[in-house]
């Protein structure tokens, strides 16, 4: 397999790992606060509560390296 290819699989991998942790947190927090699921667009969303800002920004940060990773891997030679 390619490095490169690799290398952006290990990056999809483990920044989709990190997504999935900073969702988590959200919906903890979100249901807390709400008593229901969070907007499916809640990564675009912005809130008022800076304990739902921090995860929500973390993802947001780390959905273009996810998606540019994904791209590399699926498009590869």
């Amino acid at each position: 397999m390619n490095p490169v290819a690799l290398f952006a699989l290990l990056v999809a991998s483990t920044v989709a790992v990190a997504l999935w942790i900073q969702g988590r947190r959200y919906v903890r927090r979100y249901a807390e606060l709400h008593h229901r699921a969070p907007p499916a667009m809640w990564m675009f969303q912005k809130t008022d509560d800076p304990e739902l800002e921090r995860p929500r920004q973390t993802a947001l940060i780390l959905l273009p390296f996810f998606l540019v990773a994904l791209a590399v891997y699926l498009l590869r030679p």
